[in-house]
């Protein structure tokens, strides 16, 4: 496994992360795959390790952003394969944000109210 191929999807709140978890799990994505990081989940070293991982700084900083305003994080790890699928699935259950890191680059999907017709 490539230690940056990894799926990070935004939540606005716990219910909806447990959602996102279930989603996945339900789908066949390993829960020993799965994590979650939200305020009273000790922050700091978990949003810390994403950078240690290879996620670009600055994704790492919006992370810790979105934490900050009480949002959940729902990141999946594994191969490229299983974080694209990863990422597809978490599409279904609408994040507020969605990243795909693979090689310390980010694909990022924008905020639906970003999206212009």
């Amino acid at each position: 496994m490539n230690k940056a191929d990894c799926v990070i999807a935004v939540f606005p709140d716990h219910s909806a992360a447990e959602a996102a978890v279930k989603k996945l799990s339900g789908a066949g994505v390993a829960i020993d795959q799965l994590s979650v990081v939200g305020k009273g989940y000790h922050v700091e070293e978990k949003v810390v390790g994403f950078y240690n991982i290879g996620i670009p700084k600055d994704s790492v900083v919006r992370y810790e952003t979105e934490i900050g305003a009480d949002g959940f994080l729902v990141s999946a790890h594994g191969t490229a394969t299983e974080a694209l699928r990863a990422k597809e699935i978490l599409a279904e259950v609408k994040p507020a944000l969605l990243d795909l890191h693979h090689g310390g680059k980010a694909t990022a999907t924008p905020r639906p109210e970003a999206v212009e017709d």
